[in-house]
């Protein structure tokens, strides 16, 4: 029978499930480092404890990760009883250490604020280094009550803690938490990040019958956010301090008419199996559903749908389905918009049809010889939705597909949702950096490009260059100590490129010796600032470009050139 569904989606995306559960438990485990063999075998190891920043009190059971950029897989133990903790058989290199548990914030090593990326440390080989001490603080708490309009609890209504977050350099809505009611309507969610949030509640829909009205009007609880409205845009903000409590988040959940979206499904290749649609709020900011809410129904062998029980909003309509004895790995699927306004809608008509391909190769600026083919292996093209269909993108089974790149450089995104797509490359060789993605002539590294139903994308280039710039320098406090809890801005004077995604706007962490550096970053002329009290990611905004670039320093970067630029922190900024 059609109901409210659940999109399972990677990159921390909203969703909403009436089914969905709170937060887990955490789950003992004895002390461990990954399974997976490692591809260099090391003779360092940490030692250290996990204490809570209240009372001190060592934590067992906290897990303690341990990563680096010069390896592929990272270390973790889980601490005992007292909080301590050892890591061994780590290779020589330069490591981030953090350590987490179910109720606490996660907190990196030297940090003094969650989402920080904290001191790196060195390690040599056969070096056993100790007292790599963390003091997790107690995750912030929101309680609260959901009742109905007479008054009476809502019962096992899932509600969630969502805040803004950049996210590739997009501001999404986050889940950061959830929990659900019990039968006096009340929640509890905990260990959440100090910041602002958006509460936000939703029940499986059950359709009543609004007493004396002419028509009979369905009605069904819609997805309500704090402090009891419908639409995400006028949602109220609450502010949560670390280690706070705020209890009293109690709303009521709105009922509204709700509608059936019914029509049908068609495809080229003829009967499609195990088929379904979902209706996927994108727009985040509009008058209807947050973004990710779904309502979902299967496609009968007639090819008809009908979804019910819609709330008023604005929707992606998407289907999807495998051909019928047909190609293996093949996936179909189709979308059209939806308006709902609180009554039925009909005739929506859905085409189904292969994902595009995404073809290209990697080559090098100079001409040169590409890298080994093992180096070739470790890189990854990614093909990524614009924003507003990340959802959509993720209810067709397309999101973040990934494509390997062969020992002759040649690459084949496959089943790419049709839509406009961004490609992104991870897994660089060492000595190479990005000169630019290339379709048609024009460099698509930073805006998305069309991908049209069952055709193809040819002659992309990825081209790589063995002469990236690089910048580099020294951040000290008025005193002339080294500053790292604090991040380094790089951004381009030019305030065009301040948009998300651009290779011209990037961010860095300073290691314990104050020393940054950022590597490949395309020639031009940038401002380069200190930012000490934002998250990571937040330095998109063009609002917070506009204040560091008063206080920058101008550094102009050409092809393969070394710039040094030494910074000076102060509590008002940076110091030229």
């Amino acid at each position: 029978m059609p109901q409210l569904t659940v999109l399972a989606l990677s990159l921390c995306l909203l969703a909403w499930s009436a089914g969905a559960t709170p937060q887990p438990p955490d789950r003992g485990q004895r002390p461990t480092r990954d399974a997976a063999p490692r591809a260099v075998a090391g003779t360092a190891s940490l030692t250290g404890r996990v204490a809570a920043a209240d009372t001190g009190r060592g934590l067992s059971r906290a897990r303690v990760a341990v990563s680096s950029p010069d390896l592929r897989e990272g270390f973790s133990a889980l601490t005992d009883q007292d909080g301590r903790y050892t890591i061994s058989g780590l290779p020589a290199a330069t490591y981030t250490i953090s350590a987490s548990k179910t109720g606490f914030v996660m907190l990196s090593y030297g940090a003094s604020r969650s989402q920080r990326s904290g001191t790196r440390v060195r390690l040599a080989q056969g070096q056993e280094l100790k007292d790599i001490d963390i003091r997790l603080p107690r995750g912030g708490v929101l309680t609260g009550r959901v009742y109905d309009e007479s008054g009476e609890p809502v019962v096992r209504a899932v509600v969630r803690a969502l805040r803004f977050q950049y996210v590739q350099g997009e501001r999404r809505l986050t889940q950061m938490g959830s929990g659900e009611s019990d039968d006096r309507g009340q929640f509890r969610i905990y260990g959440l990040l100090p910041g602002t949030y958006v509460v936000a509640a939703s029940v499986r829909p059950e359709p009543a019958l609004r007493e004396g009205a002419e028509e009979r009007a369905t009605l069904s609880f819609a997805p309500t956010y704090y402090p009891g409205v419908s639409a995400v845009a006028e949602a109220a903000p609450i502010a949560l301090g670390v280690q706070q409590e705020v209890p009293t988040v109690d709303f009521l959940l709105q009922l509204v008419p709700t509608a059936r979206v019914s029509g049908s499904v068609s495809s080229p290749a003829g009967p499609v199996g195990g088929s379904s649609v979902t209706l996927v709020a994108e727009d985040p900011f509009g008058a209807g559903p947050g973004p990710g809410t779904t309502f979902g129904a299967r496609v009968m062998e007639d090819g008809t749908f009908t979804v019910t029980g819609v709330a008023p909003g604005r929707y992606h309509a998407v289907a999807r389905g495998t051909p019928m004895g047909g190609r293996r790995g093949v996936r179909l699927a189709g979308m059209t918009p939806v308006n709902v306004a609180g009554t039925d809608v009909s005739g929506v008509s859905i085409a189904l049809s292969e994902g595009g391909t995404i073809a290209g190769t990697i080559v090098t600026r100079s001409g040169a010889p590409l890298p080994r083919p093992s180096d070739l292996g470790q890189m990854r093209i990614f093909s990524e939705a614009t924003a507003q269909l990340n959802y959509a993108s993720a209810a067709a089974g397309a999101a973040g597909l990934t494509a390997r790149v062969s020992a002759d450089g040649s690459f084949v995104v496959q089943n790419a949702f049709p839509a406009p797509q961004y490609l992104r490359v991870a897994g660089l060789p060492a000595g190479l950096a990005l000169d630019g993605v290339y379709l048609d002539g024009r460099d698509v590294s930073e805006e998305p490009f069309e991908v049209r139903p069952s055709q193809p994308v040819t002659g992309v280039r990825v081209v790589l260059t063995d002469r990236p710039t690089e910048l580099t320098g020294t951040v000290t406090d008025g005193e002339g100590r080294p500053s790292s809890d604090l991040y380094v801005v790089a951004f381009s004077t030019d305030s065009a490129a301040w948009r998300p995604r651009s290779r011209r706007v990037q961010g860095v962490r300073p290691g314990a010796d104050g020393v940054y550096r950022f590597r490949g970053l395309p020639p031009g002329s940038y401002y380069v600032a200190t930012a000490a009290d934002v998250e990571s990611g937040s330095w998109y905004d063009p609002v917070l470009l506009e204040e560091l670039q008063k206080t920058a320093q101008r550094v102009s970067l050409g092809e393969g050139e070394t710039k040094t630029a030494d910074l000076k922190w102060t509590p008002l900024g940076t110091v030229n």
